[in-house]
Order: structure tokens, then C-alpha cells, then sequence
């Protein structure tokens, strides 16, 4: 082994630790490698609070890296991997087929990846659930792959799952029999994060299997949106002797709902006061809905959803005025009815001034909304913003590009909205938008993404002069979900 396969065998044994990393670090930039000022500087990222003001420098110096050299560093995973993600200076996320896994998964071992989202079918489940190449992982992603109850089940009995933390098993289908292996086999003693969305035969009997065992306690993060536990499987969670971990409940659309009357009652139950990020997609917009939010144990909360439950202007006015959301950072308001007046009203806020995360995608909002967000004066924390499909045209969008409101972005969705050439031309050449790293216009009248790639290049002072290419590599990625 050389000398930088015995530095990258050290930090893939020890994926948590800066050490390994920072040396390997000096001995790169010993020998002019600018792979040594990358990690370094990511590392250092790792750490700042994301108000610091040497972020943005360290930021276009890392980006400005990997733009010319993410080709060479990740040349091993040139066509085996659809997406991946550098954390702390390496490929610590990847997205691979299940065929690639079993036939190239060795290359993996050129990169510590820890997560992995594994596209692979119920004939593979044996052959994957064999490799010792799992052994590496914290979190393992098989969601949508339509494993079934023996597929999935065949995965749990995998002798190589030691180190995992995190299992997303969504979208599979399953029953009963999988979950009951999960109970059954010691990996549920060593899970933080499981998410069993979307799979819709999921019931209330298949939900007490996980909430009565004591080897669920470690549980901080339960995905059950869009099964079939309804309100007594909430009721059941919240009131558990065994979940005393957890603080984050995905409970969207679980079946059950009774228009006007959220059983109230939920407040009253231990786990509730627990919770910092809670999903209530598809709550009917109630008097129920409204004295559960209201509740004096709701004090904890930092992410709060309620996608799909029909909220209009109204609904907002009373959001707005809760007593408990001064530390709400994430608020997903997606996929109501919403309208310029309720987003004047959000935008205006003093309770929602810690916002850092809003997706207010697919309502109403329109030119005047996007205004009332450009000129807020609380909504000026936003990292990532999501107003796809609000008929937001020319006026909203050179408002949001001038607005000083948007200069910690990250992420902006404006997908489904009309913008024009002289509206993207606004965002190029955006000085408050040199944070932006993913700019999401599917859909938005524009051609294609060479002829944005033609706007961006005529705004040499713009955002993107220098990370051009890589930022549209990365809208690609954004769009299929890494």
C-alpha cells in the first residue's frame, strides 16, 4: 500500500475524526496538491456556524476546487456512481444501482462513504445483503425499490449491517413480516433514523411492534408518512414507555383524519412535548389542528410541516401569531392555498424571524407575495427557499434577485413560475445571490440549460462567473434528489 492509500485506509476507519483528514491534508499541500486546501477547507466549514462572515470565502474556495478538479477525484466512480456528495474534503454520500454494487462495489473503498442509497431490485436483495462491503455504512437509503416483505427481511438478516445507524426502507411495499424482522433482529437496538414512509399497507398492528419494544429506544427519528396508522398509531407513538428518544415525527397523510376534529388530545401525551421536528401534511386546516399547535408543550419545535392541509390566507394570519414558533427554523407550507395577503402577513412575522428553512412551493403567492418576502424585515436568515409554482413572474423575481433578504441562500426553487430572459438575466447577475449553490427553474419558461449556461456567461460579475458548470451539474443532481 502507498502512502496515500495508507492515509485514506486511516480515515475510512475513522469516518468522524478531522485528524486523519487534516493530516493527510499537510501532506497533499507538501507536494502542491490542491486536493490538500480542499479538505482542508471543508473541514473548517464543518465546523462554522453558517452566519460566520469567512464562510462565503471559504465556500468560493472550495467550490472554486472542486469545479476544476471533481472530475479527477472522483474518476474511480465514473459510471458506476449516478450522484454523489463531498463532505469534510471527501465522497461521504453515493448513489449507486444495485448491478454496479455487485459487480464494482470494491471501487467504493477508494472513498469513506458512510450513506449510501442502494436502486436495487427484490432478485438482488440476497446477493447485496451478502456483501461485506456494507460494513463500511451509518445509514443505508433502499427506498423505492419495491422489496417487499421478503426482500426487505432478507436485507435485516445481513450479518454486515454492525455500524449502521440509519435505515430509509420507504416506498417498499412491505407488510407486517418485514417490520417484525426489524423488531426481531438486533439492528433496531442500534437505529437513531427509520423511515418506513410510503408503504401504505402499514397498519396500526405493524406500528406496535416497533412502538412497544424496548430495543426501539434509541429511535430520535421516525418516518411513517403516508401509511395506514391513522390517529390511535400517532397516539400509540407519542404515548410509548420506549420512544423516549425520539424528537422527530414524519406524520403526514397517515389516514384516520377527522375534518374539524385533530384529537387535541395528542398534546397531552408525553412524547408530544419531546418533538422538535413534527410533519402534519395533510391535517385538515382546523380548529383541531390549531389547538394542537397552540398547545404550551409545543415549545421545543425547529421544523415544522404542514404540506397539503389546505391552509388558506386565513389559516396564515393564525400561523403567524402562535406563541411557540420563536424558534422555528424549517416551515413547509407547501401545497395549499395560500395567497399574496397570507404570505404579507408570514413575511411580516416577528414570531418566524429564526426561519432558515421555508417551502411555500405550489400555492398562490404571485408578484406581490414574492415582494412582501424581498422587502421582510424578520425573514432575513433564509438559507433555502422553495417558491416553485406560485405564478410569480418579472416583478417577483427581479424583487427577490435585488433583495438583500436572499443573500444567505443556498438553495432557490423557482420551478413552475415565468421567468423570462430579462428575470434570469436579474438572478445571474444577483450580488446578493453569491451564496447560491442550486437554482432550481424547471419548468419556468426558460429553453434549456445551455441557454441559461449563455446568460450566466454574459454576467462575468454575477454568482455563478466561476462555478458555472458545476452548478449546473449540481441543479441536475438537485433535481434527482440526492
Amino acid at each position: 500500500m502507498n502512502r496515500a492509500g495508507a492515509f485514506l485506509q486511516a480515515i475510512c476507519e475513522s469516518p468522524d475524526d478531522d485528524a486523519p483528514r487534516l493530516i493527510f491534508a499537510d501532506w497533499l499541500e507538501e507536494r502542491g496538491d490542491p486536493r490538500g486546501a480542499f479538505i482542508r477547507a471543508q473541514c473548517v466549514l464543518e465546523r462554522l456556524d453558517p452566519a460566520d462572515p469567512i464562510r462565503l470565502e471559504l465556500e468560493d474556495e472550495a467550490q472554486a476546487l472542486l469545479d476544476r478538479h471533481e472530475e479527477e477525484w472522483t474518476a474511480p466512480l465514473s459510471g458506476l456512481a449516478s450522484q454523489w456528495r463531498f463532505r469534510r474534503g471527501f465522497i461521504e454520500e453515493a448513489a449507486i444501482s444495485g448491478s454496479g454494487f455487485l459487480k464494482h462495489g470494491d471501487l467504493l473503498s477508494d472513498f469513506p462513504i458512510t450513506k449510501l442509497r442502494i436502486k436495487l431490485s427484490r432478485e438482488q436483495a440476497d446477493d447485496v445483503a451478502a456483501s461485506p462491503r456494507l460494513g463500511r455504512l451509518r445509514f443505508l437509503d433502499v427506498s423505492s425499490c419495491d422489496l417487499r416483505d421478503r426482500g426487505v427481511t432478507t436485507l435485516l438478516s445481513s450479518p454486515h449491517l454492525t455500524r449502521l445507524t440509519g435505515l430509509d426502507l420507504a416506498g417498499n411495499d412491505m407488510e407486517g413480516p418485514a417490520v417484525r424482522a426489524l423488531v426481531e433482529s438486533p439492528l433496531l437496538g442500534r437505529l437513531i433514523s427509520l423511515n418506513l414512509s410510503h408503504n401504505l399497507s402499514l397498519g396500526l398492528r405493524a406500528l406496535r411492534t416497533v412502538s412497544h419494544s424496548p430495543a426501539a429506544a434509541a429511535l430520535q427519528s421516525l418516518g411513517l408518512s403516508f401509511t395506514n396508522i391513522g390517529l390511535a398509531g400517532l397516539r400509540d407513538l407519542l404515548s410509548s414507555p420506549f420512544l423516549k428518544s425520539l424528537t422527530a415525527l414524519q406524520g403526514a397523510n397517515v389516514g384516520g383524519y377527522v375534518t374539524g376534529l385533530v384529537v387535541p388530545d395528542l398534546a397531552l401525551l408525553p412524547g408530544f412535548s419531546r418533538l422538535t421536528a413534527l410533519d402534519l401534511g395533510g391535517f385538515p386546516a382546523s380548529a383541531g389542528l390549531w389547538r394542537l399547535l397552540r398547545s404550551p408543550t409545543l415549545g421545543r419545535l425547529t421544523s415544522l410541516k404542514l404540506s397539503g392541509c389546505g391552509l388558506g390566507d386565513d389559516d396564515v394570519e393564525v400561523l403567524a401569531e402562535l406563541p411557540r414558533f420563536e424558534g422555528l427554523q424549517t416551515l413547509d407550507i407547501s401545497n395549499n392555498h395560500i395567497g399574496p395577503r397570507g404570505f404579507e402577513r408570514l413575511a411580516a412575522s416577528e414570531r418566524l424571524s429564526g426561519l432558515t428553512v421555508l417551502h411555500a412551493g405550489r400555492n398562490a403567492v404571485r408578484d406581490a407575495g414574492a415582494k412582501a418576502l424581498a422587502s421582510s424585515p424578520t425573514l432575513t436568515r433564509l438559507t433555502a427557499l422553495d417558491l416553485c409554482n406560485n405564478a410569480i413572474g418579472g416583478p417577483g423575481i427581479q424583487a427577490l434577485a435585488v433583495s438583500p433578504n436572499v443573500a444567505h441562500l443556498t438553495t432557490l426553487d423557482l420551478s413552475g413560475n415565468y421567468i423570462n430572459l430579462d428575470s434570469a438575466r436579474s438572478l445571474a447577475a444577483s450580488p446578493q445571490l453569491r451564496r447560491l449553490r442550486e437554482l432550481r427553474v424547471r419548468g419556468a419558461g426558460l429553453p434549456d440549460a445551455e441557454a441559461l449556461a449563455a446568460i450566466l456567461a454574459d454576467a462575468p460579475d454575477g454568482p455563478f462567473t466561476r462555478r458555472e458548470h458545476g452548478w449546473l451539474r449540481r441543479r441536475r443532481a438537485a433535481h434527482a434528489g440526492l
